[in-house]
């Protein structure tokens, strides 16, 4: 089973962008595991300078991209999974996440990401 949580965020003023939480009741039954994840920059009318970065903190304040969600590209759309070391993998979640979106982010600049969830096997 997959499910996808898209979230389209809008930096400040200032170029902040609040912290974006991910309730654990939307992974109900829990199971599931990181997939991937997709940013697209371009999805309003600002976009982000170049090399922009998110991570994604379970409740241990683990980023569960491993890293893999810096560097995002200001112009084209990009997709990744969690890293393990340099070796992509699916990172199961025990709960609550923390989106967080920092680094050369300009004023009203917006973007979309799209989170793909899988349901892992028993014994996976």
């Amino acid at each position: 089973m997959i499910r996808v949580h898209t979230i389209d965020w809008t930096a400040a003023a200032d170029g902040s962008v609040a912290d974006i939480p991910i309730d654990e009741l939307f992974l109900t039954g829990y199971g599931y595991s990181l997939h991937s994840m997709v940013t697209d920059p371009g999805a309003g009318a600002t976009a982000p300078s170049d090399n922009y970065d998110i991570t994604i903190e379970d409740v241990d304040g683990v980023d569960v991209l491993g890293g893999a969600g810096n560097n995002r590209d200001a112009a084209n759309t990009e997709r990744v999974m969690p890293l393990y070391g340099t070796t992509p993998h699916p990172c199961p979640i025990n709960g609550a996440l923390t989106v967080k979106i920092a680094g050369n982010i300009v004023n009203a600049a917006t973007g979309k990401i799209k989170l793909y969830f899988v349901r892992m096997a028993a014994g996976y």
